[in-house]
């Protein structure tokens, strides 16, 4: 039976764990929001006429969601 000092590491390790996991979740959560936002603005670009600020926000847009 393991000792008290390594369940104590245990406990640490799986304390850790369970936060990252919340932050890879929450991260994961808005990148898939990010990218449904991009996809219906390039839907919508096929249905009207886009001006070039609209082009351009949709690139920063993008870029962002690639750099996440």
């Amino acid at each position: 039976m393991p000792d008290d000092a390594v369940m104590e590491i245990l406990r640490r390790i799986q304390t850790s764990l369970a936060g990252l996991d919340r932050t890879v979740t929450g991260q994961l959560n808005v990148l898939q929001q990010d990218v449904r936002m991009v996809r219906a603005a390039i839907h919508d670009m096929g249905e009207t006429r886009v001006t070039e600020g609209e082009v351009e926000v949709l690139h920063e847009d993008v870029n962002r969601v690639q750099q996440a």
